[in-house]
């Protein structure tokens, strides 16, 4: 998966945060801390998962994401 920052400003103490569902996280508790992103920087990274039981006769699925972050005055957004 890739985020990037398309703010203007850096963020802080970005986390991604998947939420189980159809998707179930195996690793990391399902939250990958990506640290402090400059505007336009992209970040790649992996988050093994596996499909739940949930999926069988479904055509569709929905993988859950959060993304959280700081701003340079403290503010928190999700």
């Amino acid at each position: 998966m890739t985020i990037a920052n398309a703010g203007q400003a850096t963020a802080t103490n970005v986390l991604a945060t998947f939420t189980s569902g159809d998707f179930v996280a195996r690793d990391t508790g399902g939250v990958r801390a990506l640290g402090t992103m400059a505007p336009g920087q992209p970040v790649r990274f992996w988050q093994p998962l596996f499909a739940t039981a949930d999926l069988r006769g479904k055509t569709t699925a929905v993988l859950k994401v959060t993304t959280t972050y700081t701003d340079i005055n403290g503010q928190s957004y999700e």
